[in-house]
């Protein structure tokens, strides 16, 4: 069996088996999934994306892949094995930090329902799991199907919002918005322009990447300062991700920037992958006089006017509402969850992690719970800073 040690390992199914399967670790799995002919569903789950999460991370030993193959080709899995309460599980790579958890394919696999649970199953055993946990996987991406939905899924607490992008922009624009929002955006776009010329674009110059990713990083911590609630961009993992993998001619994420003059104020980070871009942060600067002429909303416009000439087909604000995401990606991303017990004791852990998801789901589609929820976090984030500010 595969220790989670070891760097590199391949373990192959038995002759039995209906389906054949194999895993890969550490540096072998991200070359297998960066190999020709092997395509990543979603943006999260390239080789160049996870190798930058997982190193920035120090998650590397716990990554494998597994390769389940079919009539037509393959299925590949990238997965972060972990603990969950005392069940050892696994579930799509990413974590919170992928909005969407997907797989990769070879060609087109056929993959009957019932010989991909059992190849699954084989795999988990052979993996010492005690489950298979999936969350927020698509039940399409850009028309093409996942293989979740034969584990008995389940629909997420939210569902993702996109958009599919036009060859001519403006038509994108008239689909997306009323003339008269189009006219209200002209003019705040004037009132910027104020300042200094206003220009949208992606940073391509290192010491510039920096510079836009430290902005970021200054006006979120303002933002959830704010609103009183904990800051993950406070964490040195997640901004030495955003780096890492931002760095580079063909870095998995790419750094759009809105200025007026010399002055930046706006910055979106994106995960590419050529068809699809998936906006995974943004900020901008708090200052009530940029703020009032809605930066956020400008660079979106520039986004996609950018995405649109560079033939992208679909653009995604990830997971979750808000009135922005209403507007520019109106389109729902159906996501599914699913789980697959492997021991004995996975059972418990595949119902607890679907009571978990349904419960969570209950609260997000229900206003008035998840006002509550809001004002506990707030409250609790209060609670940690007096603490913190107290002498000794």
């Amino acid at each position: 069996m595969t220790a989670i040690g070891e760097t590199s390992a391949e373990r192959i199914s038995p002759a039995q088996s209906a389906l054949a399967w194999r895993i890969h670790a550490g540096a072998e799995a991200l070359a297998r999934l960066a190999a020709p002919g092997i395509r990543p569903i979603t943006p999260f789950q390239q080789a160049a994306w996870l190798s930058s999460l997982l190193g920035a991370t120090g998650a590397m030993d716990a990554f494998r892949l597994v390769e389940i193959e079919g009539m037509g080709g393959s299925v590949l899995l990238p997965l972060e094995i972990h603990r969950l309460g005392p069940f050892r599980v696994a579930d799509i790579a990413g974590g919170k930090q992928a909005s969407f958890h997907g797989v990769a394919m070879r060609g087109q696999p056929m993959l009957p329902a019932e010989a991909f649970r059992a190849a699954l199953r084989e795999a988990g055993q052979a993996l010492g799991l005690d489950a298979f946990t999936f969350r927020d996987a698509p039940v399409l991406w850009l028309g093409e199907a996942l293989s979740f939905a034969s584990l008995a899924a389940r629909p997420s607490p939210s569902a993702g919002w996109a958009v599919t992008l036009e060859a001519e922009c403006e038509t994108l624009f008239a689909r997306l918005s009323s003339r008269e929002d189009r006219k209200k955006q002209r003019y705040k776009a004037n009132k910027l322009a104020q300042i200094g010329p206003v220009v949208g674009g992606w940073i391509t110059d290192e010491a510039r990447i920096g510079e836009a990713l430290t902005k970021l990083f200054a006006w979120k911590a303002a933002r959830f300062g704010a609103v009183g609630i904990d800051n993950p961009f406070e964490d040195p993992a997640m901004q030495a991700f955003l780096r890492a993998g931002s760095a580079g001619r063909l870095a998995p994420l790419r750094i759009f920037a809105l200025s007026a003059g010399e002055r930046l104020v706006a910055v979106m980070v994106c995960a590419i992958d050529g068809r699809a871009c998936s906006g995974m942060v943004n900020a901008h600067d708090p200052d009530p006089d940029i703020a009032k002429t809605s930066p956020g909303e400008q660079l979106l416009m520039h986004l996609l006017r950018r995405l649109c000439a560079e033939g992208f087909r679909q653009f995604d604000l990830g997971i979750g509402e808000a009135r922005y995401k209403a507007h520019f990606c109106p389109e729902p991303v159906a996501l599914i969850d699913a789980a697959l017990a492997i021991s004995a004791k996975g059972r418990v852990a595949a119902l607890l992690f679907v009571a978990m998801r349904r419960l969570k789901r209950r609260v997000k589609q229900d206003p008035r719970l998840w006002a509550l929820v809001m004002r506990y976090r707030k409250w609790k984030a209060g609670q940690a800073a007096a603490s913190s500010a107290r002498p000794g």
